[in-house]
Parts: C-alpha cells; sequence; structure tokens
C-alpha cells in the first residue's frame, strides 16, 4: 500500500477519538488506512458495484485482523462510531461497505493548492489534475449571519449530543449542567467541554449510568466540573454508632429482666 492520508490534530479533540478506549482508536486508524483514496469497480458474486473514496467494503473478521484485535471490539467500535456520525456503513450476506462521512473534508480535497494533484507521486492511478471548478456567478439574497457566540453555544450543545449520542438521560443531565455553567457566568468553551468530557469517560470507564449520577451530582452542588459520587462516610459512621448503641440497649434489657433494681436510665448515652 502506497501514499499516505491526513490525519488533522482536531481529532485529538474530538469525542470519538477522546472517548474511544484504545482499541478503537486502534480500529478507527485501521478503517482511515484503508478505505478507497479513488472509485474503484467491486465485483461480489456477480454483481458489481462502486467503491468510492472514503468507503471499503470488508468483513468484521477480516477489519479484526488487519486491526489485531478481537471481533467483538471491531462490533463495539463500529456501533460506537456510527453513532457519532463518523461513519455509515450497509451490511449484506457476503460483507459489508463502510463510509466515513466527510472523508473528502477531512483529506482537503474541496480546497485549493495541495490537491490530489499536486500529490502524484503518493497517489499511484491518478491519471489527470482535479478539475478547478467553475466561477459561481449565481447572485444571491444576503443572509444574516450567526454570530460568533452564537456559533460557539451551538457548537457546544452539538457535541454534548454526539457524546452522549441515543441516552437522552445522559443528554439531557449535560444539557443541564452547560445551562447552570452559563448561569454561573462560567460558560464552557469548546476546549474545556471536551476536557471535561474526556474526564467523565476516563472516570466511569465508559458507564452511561456512572456519568449521568456524576453530572448530576455537578448540577446540584453547581459544580463547575466533574468528581466521583462519594459515599457519606459520616452518614454511614454514625449509622454504625447507632447500630451499637441499639446493641448495648438488647444486651442491658436481658439484665434487666432478671435484675430490674440495677435498671438505671441515666446510664445510656441519649
Amino acid at each position: 500500500m502506497e501514499g499516505y492520508i491526513r490525519l488533522w490534530r482536531s481529532l485529538a479533540d474530538s469525542p470519538v477519538w477522546t472517548c474511544s478506549t484504545a482499541n478503537q482508536k486502534v480500529v478507527l486508524i485501521t478503517i482511515l488506512l484503508h478505505v478507497r483514496w479513488d472509485s474503484i469497480l467491486w465485483d461480489v458474486l456477480g454483481k458489481e458495484f462502486t467503491i468510492g473514496p472514503g468507503e471499503m467494503f470488508t468483513s468484521i473478521r477480516k477489519l479484526a485482523d488487519m486491526a489485531g484485535v478481537t471481533q467483538r471490539v471491531v462490533r463495539t467500535a463500529l456501533d460506537r462510531f456510527e453513532s457519532v456520525n463518523f461513519l455509515t456503513r450497509k451490511v449484506t450476506h457476503q460483507g459489508m461497505l463502510i463510509s466515513v462521512v466527510n472523508w473528502g473534508k477531512y483529506q482537503g480535497l474541496r480546497g485549493s493548492g495541495d490537491t490530489p494533484s499536486d500529490t502524484k507521486k503518493t497517489r499511484r492511478g491518478h491519471t489527470h489534475d482535479t478539475p478547478k471548478p467553475k466561477k459561481d456567478t449565481t447572485i444571491r439574497k444576503k443572509v444574516p449571519q450567526e454570530s460568533k457566540e452564537g456559533k460557539k453555544v451551538r457548537n457546544i450543545y452539538s457535541e454534548i449530543s454526539t457524546f452522549a449520542g441515543s441516552n437522552d438521560e445522559l443528554k439531557t443531565a449535560l444539557t443541564d449542567w452547560a445551562d447552570m455553567r452559563k448561569k454561573l457566568r462560567k460558560p464552557l468553551t469548546e476546549r474545556a467541554l471536551n476536557l471535561n468530557l474526556k474526564k467523565l469517560h476516563e472516570m466511569t470507564n465508559g458507564n452511561e449510568r456512572m456519568m449521568i449520577e456524576i453530572v448530576n451530582q455537578s448540577v446540584m452542588n453547581s459544580w463547575q466540573g466533574f468528581f466521583p459520587v462519594k459515599k457519606q462516610a459520616a452518614f454511614t459512621s454514625k449509622m454504625e454508632e447507632t447500630a451499637k448503641m441499639f446493641e448495648e440497649i438488647n444486651r442491658r434489657r436481658g439484665i434487666d429482666d432478671s435484675e430490674p433494681e440495677d435498671f438505671n436510665a441515666a446510664d445510656f448515652p441519649f
């Protein structure tokens, strides 16, 4: 296999990377390395179809072998990547077609200057340069642009939605926490959100029920960050102390049944 792919540093701050396990990250990189750069005609049991850029036709077993992980890890990784809209997949009896969403955007195919035609030596199989787009002469009405603050807020809630996936309870808890931060005049930045989400995932090892408890704890206490849910040690100690008192009462009552004259209420600590 020749050539290269672009791996943007911004991926390190994205939930698709920060909230994935080490094995899931291996699967992610393996997919990026093996999807097609250009279109190819594929044949499965006599039926032809085209595999386009950013796509690959494979199977759970084959992908597991390429990544060096178990098939269970691959299934879990694909479920997660699909839930955060990183990829889509079509499953057939002969295998599955994986499509990386926004592949062209990630590889800079729509930009200018550094296009596939500028890197012929690493992309064999390209026989002509990418055609230049025609100048758009369409007259369009001016649309009011969204303010930077509005765009920032929209991105925050979009990241929360992506992180929570289909878990509406987790999404609601995180949204309440973000709203609480805003009321405290400590609004979240995208980087602060991603760092907190990464910490939340690491503390719970991906357990969404524990995540909900931790986030709700921060909302109730107006905490700006996330902290483990701690047992009430003082309450537990008090309960143990109370239990010992009742044991003492029962012991003394046993003595009182045989010698009632020795009973003295002042001996009890309450």
